[in-house]
């Protein structure tokens, strides 16, 4: 039961970044399934890193995780690709610290 709950709580940290990003960053159209995938691949790596006992020989590190919404955002957005990278690294910090 504990795994599941862990899982919710990755998929629902991966929605809170890609928020984040996407309230920051001007988009140019909403992409469903773009976003879908995004927090899919995002909440599967948060996973492997927070669930030990499956995946105990496999290590991410989280920079890796949050650069996923951070350029995948960088690039469907009218903005600048530095600007994605500046609210990207924000989004670290806010995360990790």
């Amino acid at each position: 039961m504990w795994v599941l709950f862990e899982i919710c709580i990755n998929i629902y940290q991966a929605l809170i970044m890609l928020l984040f990003l996407k309230s920051r960053l001007k988009i140019n159209r909403p992409h469903k399934v773009g976003y879908s995938v995004c927090v899919a691949i995002t909440a599967v790596l948060m996973s492997i890193n927070s669930i030990p006992g499956i995946f105990s020989s496999i290590s991410i590190p989280e920079f890796l995780i949050f650069m996923i919404p951070t350029v995948y955002l960088s690039i469907i957005a009218k903005d600048k690709w530095y600007t994605g990278l500046f609210w990207g690294s924000i989004l670290i910090l806010i995360f990790n610290f």
